[in-house]
């Protein structure tokens, strides 16, 4: 009856175990959707929990090999269930495995030095020992899990690819390393040599931490570089744009001024019988007023001065615009539309202003609201297609910090709003398509 007990105490253990790794993993990663991911948990738990019981059966120690096993499960699991990219799917697959690792390591160090027991002879045990090992290490895995959920809830921020390798690089060798001492404490190891291999373990642990912390304020520190690049460029686009704005309606108020000697000069050369020049004066005058007459006119003068002043500045250099608009831009920010519509069309007119050859070049923005979802496309003329040479849209220019900011501002203001931004190509045409929820 006892050994049955304990068979079963083992299993709860093990399946509870699973249960915690799947636990984790759901409470870092982003669904992709909600509708069966319980169901798909307790599964996945499931298997877990019989795959740890099955090789606990056939080996004391899984080892290297057992680890590789259950990360595989539990990557599969990730990657079926969870959006976030893969190298994050692989970094929070394996750190509860590589946690439970370490710990286990240590606490059956701890218990044996502490019983002064040999690691065999404890891990084969029934007794008081092995039931405290067990609790212990179970124990310890949740409160360690709990933190790091906490610490991962709180960051706004995704790690970067180099840094989740980096940490992925040294938990694996933390753990071959604990691997090395474990095994040396199995031979035999003497009172003192397993205080020393306790202490070394922790030591590990420590290290992994640090690493941790040391490579979480790098990143912070980083964003707020980066943060504060990016409100320098928000004040100077700002600043901008009112100063392109006043120009822009001194210019109009300029033209309305001298619309009467206008008139007045066109009168005279028709007087005169001079029909060729009052034609060419009044071409000459109509591409000045088509070149700073407003594009767009809506309730928000942000956005107006921002979409004007750009395509004004497209048509004046020859490229033909259009632009259909909702007169509706409530519930986000000024500075947010004007830094978004800013970097669109900046983008837009770049890429116009790069073509060859006697290819027509257009611009067209469109702005739509449909409940609380705002929808921006702009389109573009191309003469190549851009995403087969450049899918990442890496800036092309140089020497310029402020240089390959301009997508990074979008999709930033995208993420901002729970929206999703899309770059696609159609028809000779490069498509920009911004979502906003609101």
């Amino acid at each position: 009856m006892t050994y049955l007990i304990w068979n079963l105490f083992e299993i709860i253990i093990n399946f509870y175990q699973g249960f915690m790794e799947i636990y984790f993993i759901n409470n870092v990663l982003s669904a992709k959707s909600d509708a069966h991911i319980k169901r798909n948990s307790i599964i996945f738990s499931s298997v877990m929990g019989l795959l740890i019981t099955v090789l606990n059966q056939i080996t004391l120690f899984e080892g290297i090999a057992g680890m590789a096993v259950y990360w595989g499960l539990l990557i599969i699991y990730a990657l079926l269930h969870f959006k976030d990219k893969i190298v994050k799917c692989v970094f929070v697959s394996i750190v509860p495995l590589v946690l439970l690792a370490l710990i286990s390591l240590t606490s059956i160090n701890f218990i044996s030095s502490l019983n002064n027991m040999k690691i065999d002879e404890l891990v084969l045990s029934t007794g008081s020992p092995r039931v405290i090992l067990l609790l212990l290490t179970q124990f310890l895995f949740f409160v360690v899990l709990k933190i790091l959920i906490k610490l991962f809830s709180r960051n706004e921020n995704e790690f970067q690819n180099i840094e989740l390798l980096t940490i992925i690089f040294v938990l694996c060798m933390s753990v071959v390393l604990a691997s090395f001492l474990y095994i040396i404490s199995k031979r035999n190891a003497s009172t003192n040599q397993q205080s020393i291999i306790n202490y070394s373990i922790a030591f590990l642990i420590i290290i992994n931490i640090a690493i941790f912390i040391i490579i979480n304020m790098i990143k912070k520190k980083n964003i707020q570089i980066n943060n504060y690049k990016l409100e320098k460029l928000h004040g100077e686009y700002q600043k901008l744009y009112v100063e392109e704005a006043r120009t822009q309606y001194d210019t109009i108020s300029k033209l309305r001024h001298d619309l009467k000697n206008q008139w007045l000069a066109v009168y005279s050369l028709i007087e005169e019988n001079k029909i060729d020049e009052a034609a060419e004066y009044i071409r000459e005058n109509i591409s000045i007023i088509k070149s700073v007459e407003p594009k767009l006119f809506t309730q928000n003068e942000i956005v107006n001065a921002v979409v004007n002043s750009k395509l004004s500045f497209a048509s004046a250099m020859g490229i033909e615009v259009s632009c259909f608009s909702t007169n509706d831009f409530s519930g986000v920010s000024n500075i947010d539309w004007c830094n978004l519509l800013s970097n669109m069309l900046d983008n837009a007119v770049e890429a116009c202003l790069g073509i060859s050859g006697d290819i027509d070049r257009h611009i067209e923005l469109t702005i739509s609201k449909s409940d609380n979802t705002y929808t921006i496309i702009i389109s573009n003329t191309i003469e190549n297609s851009v995403l087969a040479y450049n899918p990442n849209l890496r800036s092309t220019k140089h020497n310029s910090e402020n240089h390959g900011m301009g997508t990074k501002i979008i999709k930033d203001i995208v993420s901002k709003h729970n929206g999703t931004c899309l770059f696609y190509e159609n028809n000779n045409e490069f498509n920009c398509k911004a979502i906003l929820q609101v």
